[in-house]
Parts: C-alpha cells; structure tokens; sequence
C-alpha cells in the first residue's frame, strides 16, 4: 500500500496543466506559484524540495530542485508546474546517524549541532559539483554565488578524485 504524499504526487501528477497547482505533500494547501510552494514548504513545515524528496516540474520543462532554482526560472509566470518525486537521495547520509542533510552548509552544521564533531575530526571532506573542496564550516562566500550548494558527494580525506562528478 502507497503512503499518502506519494498518492498526492502521483495524482498531481496525472493532472492536466490546466489552472490546478499541486497540493502541498504535507498539508492541504495549493501555493499557486513555484517560489509559493517552497516558501510554504519552509515557512509553515521547515521543510524543503530536497528534504522531502520531491521536485517541481514546470510546465515550460524547467525543474526545480530547491528554493535557489526558482530564482534562475523566468521563461514562465510559474504557475503550471507539477510535482515529481526524486527516487534517489541527492545528497550523502551523516556517516554518524541517518540525517541527509541538504546543503553543504546543512551537512557541515549537522556535524557540528548534532554531533559535536567536524569534518576533518572524521576524516571526510566533501566535493561540490562545481569542483570546490569542502574541509570545514566555513565555506568561501563567493562560491554562493556561482553554484546552488545543493549537489555535493562525501569523500575520505586521503581518497582521491578520478573525476570530478557532474
């Protein structure tokens, strides 16, 4: 038998475009825009896209993974989007409980809220897409600006990379 949000998704996701938006997966709410559904998402759940493992799925084709995609999509007025469901989880597990923290920023903070510990005091450091190296909380402000944080892998200190991923 199908959890409820995964029979939420998948009947917002046989709708038609139409002027019908997604229900939200944890309330019964239909935010109208794309920036609407994550803001609601965070504000009223303190919850995200990743965290609850789903996208949205615009209706021009452009997806949306996390509350910064919505700020690259202006092809549209946002308002005919679905729900997808990710079937992967898009970022490593704590390697010291089952957290899947969503961001670097998160993953970092999650060590050292949760666990009192570090990366480098585990071992681990952890690669963005974009090719930066992550070693410690803090996190060169610039990179913000070229890369959304959101695609990462975990690696061991003395591992090393045969190619960065995409």
């Amino acid at each position: 038998d199908e959890e409820p949000s995964v029979k939420k998704l998948r009947a917002d996701s046989e709708k038609s475009c139409g002027n019908a938006t997604p229900q939200c997966i944890l309330c019964e709410a239909h935010p109208s825009m794309v920036s609407g559904y994550t803001v609601h998402l965070f504000k009223h759940h303190k919850s995200t896209l990743i965290a609850n493992y789903i996208y949205l799925l615009c209706s021009c084709g452009f997806e949306i993974r996390s509350c910064y995609s919505t700020t690259k999509h202006s092809k549209c007025d946002s308002r005919h989007f679905f729900l997808r469901k990710n079937e992967v989880k898009t970022t490593p597990q704590c390697i010291l409980c089952e957290m899947y923290p969503s961001t670097l920023r998160g993953f970092t903070d999650h060590l050292y809220t949760h666990h009192k510990s570090t990366l480098i005091a585990n071992g681990i450091y952890l690669l963005c897409s974009c090719g930066m190296k992550v070693r410690s909380t803090y996190i060169n402000p610039n990179h913000s600006k070229e890369c959304d944080y959101l695609h990462f892998t975990l690696h061991k200190l003395d591992e090393k990379i045969q190619s960065t991923p995409q």
